[in-house]
């Protein structure tokens, strides 16, 4: 997740591909993650967190679709790395909510 974070907080300002709306839109949801990230390696992981999580990376997937509706181009820069961020945010939450279900069902 801190990884994804980065990306996400980092690309939008040094390509400057796409729209200003989703590369603002990126930065805002690379900030929820690196918050969500700080708060599980303080306080743990909890559903909570991972549910926060699966919804940034579901918006990631969906906004570039919801800001440029306008634009008939599928396959530019700031979509790809949105619907990748989005896709390895929901792999990583679900994966995480398992791993969480499993843990207390041990103990």
């Amino acid at each position: 997740m801190p990884a994804v974070s980065v990306l996400l907080l980092v690309m939008p300002m040094a390509t400057q591909a796409g729209s200003k709306d989703a590369q603002i839109d990126e930065m805002l949801v690379g900030l929820v993650v690196a918050f969500t990230a700080g708060w599980r390696v303080y306080r743990g992981g909890s559903l909570r967190s991972d549910a926060v999580v699966g919804l940034a990376g579901v918006w990631l997937l969906v906004s570039p679709f919801v800001l440029d509706a306008q634009n008939t181009a599928v396959y530019t820069a700031d979509r790809v790395l949105a619907v990748v961020a989005g896709g390895v945010l929901i792999v990583l939450s679900v994966a995480s909510m398992l791993l969480w279900r499993l843990d207390r069902g041990h103990t």
